[in-house]
């Protein structure tokens, strides 16, 4: 009973303070590090939607290209490459 409150009030303080835990979605232990922004995955998506008119789909490299014009760029200032954004979109 004792441990369980204590358990509770510190989550609590933790939300307040917003401190990253491992428990629930808030943390990453393995696997692929996740992008900084997920504006840009949420446009790199958008773009690499098929036309509803032409129903073709864009490249990566166009993709790649246009987020570039859009000033996302990875750690090294370059674009990012067709590899990069395939594991964005998978």
């Amino acid at each position: 009973m004792r441990l369980q409150s204590g358990r509770i009030s510190k989550g609590i303080i933790n939300k307040q303070k917003g401190v990253l835990v491992l428990n629930g979605k808030k943390g990453k232990v393995e696997g692929r590090k996740s992008y900084r922004d997920p504006e840009m995955v949420l446009l790199a998506r958008k773009l690499r939607r098929k036309n509803w008119k032409t129903g073709k789909r864009r490249s990566l490299q166009v993709i790649a290209d246009m987020l570039h014009e859009s000033g996302y760029c990875n750690s090294n200032g370059n674009p990012y490459g067709t590899g990069d954004i395939s594991r964005m979109l998978g």
